[in-house]
């Protein structure tokens, strides 16, 4: 993918991505506390198999936990993430989740993020409100969805709003 664009000094800037396949995060949005993304999968369909959402701790050698997702059998796919099952994950005071899709029976994983939009800082424009979830010893849990300097999507789960 390029993308060219006009850098805050005028010159003319061209970003370009090489991916062998990327996971499109087409509309995101916080409802209720749980954290929806619809989007589409390039390099490669669904077919049959089951979309699956992977959420892996950054900086954590772990593998993460997956959650089931729904698509029609093409690219598309949707994903309904509580911000109850972060919450319940949370093993420091701060943490950065980001996330995968993948496809069941199929181990490829392919990084989800916001590439196809003619915005270039992507972070600055597209921002989501934070879910708080309620806890047993009265600290309520953040969990709030952005997307990072390289427009990839990741959730930010905390013990405190930031």
């Amino acid at each position: 993918m390029h993308l060219p664009y006009a850098s805050e000094s005028g010159h003319l800037v061209l970003r370009t991505w090489t991916r062998e396949r990327h996971a499109e995060a087409t509309e995101v949005w916080v409802h209720e506390g749980v954290v929806q993304v619809r989007g589409l999968l390039y390099g490669c369909d669904f077919g049959g198999a089951e979309p699956l959402l992977l959420m892996r701790r950054r900086g954590v050698g772990e593998a993460g936990f997956w959650l089931p997702g729904a698509s029609s059998g093409g690219a598309d796919f949707s994903f309904s993430l509580p911000a109850s099952d972060l919450a319940d994950h949370l093993v420091s005071r701060h943490e950065l989740w980001d996330l995968w899709v993948g496809r069941r029976h199929y181990p490829v994983v392919a990084r989800l993020g916001r590439f196809l939009t003619d915005v270039v800082d992507v972070k600055a424009v597209f921002g989501y409100p934070t879910a708080v979830v309620p806890t047993d010893d009265g600290q309520p849990v953040m969990v709030k969805p952005y997307f990072n300097a390289g427009t990839e999507l990741s959730v930010r789960v905390s013990e405190r709003a930031e």
